[in-house]
C-alpha cells in the first residue's frame, strides 16, 4: 500500500507520527512531505521525508501524481500550508483523504480559507472525543465526514512525569505563538504571550510573592525565536532563564507550577497531576483549553485571578496535585485510528 503523510506543525506532525510509524513498521510505502517544524519532528524520529521548505512544488506535484497512492494522511495547520495543496492534488486523483484533529480549538479555521468555506474539507476527520465531534458539528462540518478515535499522540502523553523531581519554587511559563496565529485568523483569545508573560513576571517580582524566593522558566514554543522574551527579562529581582531541557516532560516534572495561555502542554501537564494554571485574560469564551472545562486546571482571566492562583499553588502545597477524571482521552487511539483507516480504505476501494 502507498501512503502520502504530510504536516506543517508541531501539533499535526505529532498526531500522524505514531500512525506513519505503525504502517512504515507494517511494510507499506509511505512518502512523508513536510514542511516547517513538522520536519523537526519527524527528524527527530529518525524518519526521511521531502523538504517541502527546499523543494520547488512543481517538483512535489511530479511526485505525488507519479503513481497511485492508496491514501493521504494529513496533520492539520492553519493557512494554505504544504497538505492543503497536496489535498488538492490527490481529490483531482481520487485517493482517499484522511486528516487527524489535535486539539480542541480553531476547527473549521483548520479547514478553511480567510472565512468559514470548508474549502479543505477532506474524505474523513479523525478526531479526539465526543465533545470536539459536537463542537465540530455545532460549526457546520458534515457529520460523515467525521469519525471518532482520539489522537495517537495522546497514547503516552502524560506518562514517565515524575512528580518526585518537583522544584517547589519553579513556575514554567509554555509559551505559544498566539501573537502570530492571531495575525493570521483573528484573535480567538484577545490576548498573547507578552501580554501573558508580562503579567506573570510583574507579579512574581510584587513584594506579596517575593517572599517564595520564586524561579522562574521560559518553554519556548518549537516555532518560537530563540530570544523571543529576552526584553521582559530584564533587571529582575528573581532567577530568570529559558528552559533547556531537551524533553518537555522533562520540564514539566522539575517545575512545581506550570503556566501558559491554551497550550497542549497545559493539557499534558494538569493530566500528570501538575498544579497548572491558563491564563487567557478577558472575553476567552469559549475556553479552548481542555483541561479547564475537565476541572483538572485552573483558568485566570485577569491579572488578579492569576495572583490568586499563584498564591494558592504556593501556600497550600497539598492542593498542587490534581486528579484527573478517568478516560479523559481516548485509550488506544493509535490502535483505533490505524484499524479505521485500513477499513475506510478498503471500502473506498470497492467504491
Amino acid at each position: 500500500m502507498r501512503i502520502i503523510a504530510s504536516a506543517n506543525n508541531p501539533g499535526g506532525a505529532n498526531a500522524i507520527l505514531p500512525l506513519v510509524k505503525k504502517f512504515i513498521a507494517a511494510r507499506h510505502e509511505v512518502l512523508c512531505i513536510l514542511e516547517d517544524k513538522a520536519r523537526e519532528i519527524f527528524q527527530s524520529a529518525g524518519l526521511a521525508f521531502v523538504d517541502a521548505n527546499l523543494v520547488d512544488f512543481a517538483e512535489i506535484n511530479k511526485l505525488v501524481s507519479a503513481q497511485k497512492f492508496d491514501l493521504f494522511l494529513a496533520g492539520t495547520s492553519l493557512g494554505l500550508t504544504i497538505d492543503k495543496k497536496i489535498l488538492a492534488i490527490c481529490q483531482a486523483n481520487k485517493t482517499l483523504s484522511i486528516y487527524v484533529l489535535d486539539f480542541w480549538s480553531n476547527y473549521w479555521q483548520r479547514f478553511s480559507r480567510q472565512q468559514k468555506d470548508f474549502a479543505y474539507l477532506p474524505d474523513y476527520i479523525l478526531i479526539m472525543d465526543d465533545l470536539a465531534q459536537k463542537e465540530m458539528l455545532a460549526e457546520g462540518f458534515p457529520p460523515t465526514k467525521l469519525r471518532l478515535t482520539g489522537n495517537p499522540f495522546f497514547d503516552d502523553f502524560a506518562s514517565g512525569i515524575d512528580l518526585t523531581q518537583t522544584k517547589k519554587n519553579l513556575i514554567l511559563f509554555v509559551s505559544q505563538p498566539m501573537k502570530d496565529q492571531n495575525a493570521v485568523i483573528g484573535p480567538q483569545i484577545p490576548f498573547d504571550e507578552f501580554q501573558a508573560l508580562g503579567d506573570l513576571i510583574e507579579l512574581m517580582g510584587s513584594p506579596k510573592l517575593q517572599t517564595h524566593n520564586l524561579e522562574l522558566e521560559i518553554r519556548l514554543h518549537p516555532r518560537d525565536e530563540k530570544h523571543k522574551f529576552d526584553g521582559l527579562m530584564e533587571n529582575l529581582k528573581f532567577a530568570c532563564g529559558y528552559d533547556q531541557l531537551p524533553d518537555v516532560k522533562l520540564s514539566l516534572a522539575r517545575a512545581g507550577i506550570i503556566v501558559g495561555i491554551s497550550s497542549v502542554v497545559l493539557l499534558q501537564a494538569a493530566l500528570a497531576g501538575k498544579y497548572v494554571i491558563s491564563y487567557q485574560g478577558k472575553n476567552s469564551d469559549p475556553d479552548p483549553l481542555i483541561s479547564n472545562r475537565l476541572g483538572i486546571s485552573r483558568l485566570a482571566k485577569t491579572k488578579a485571578e492569576l495572583e490568586v492562583l499563584l498564591a494558592e499553588a504556593l501556600n497550600n502545597r497539598q492542593k498542587i496535585i490534581a486528579h484527573p477524571p478517568a478516560n479523559v482521552l481516548v485509550k488506544d487511539a493509535c490502535a483505533k485510528a490505524y484499524a479505521l483507516i485500513l477499513e475506510l480504505i478498503k471500502d473506498y476501494d470497492q467504491k
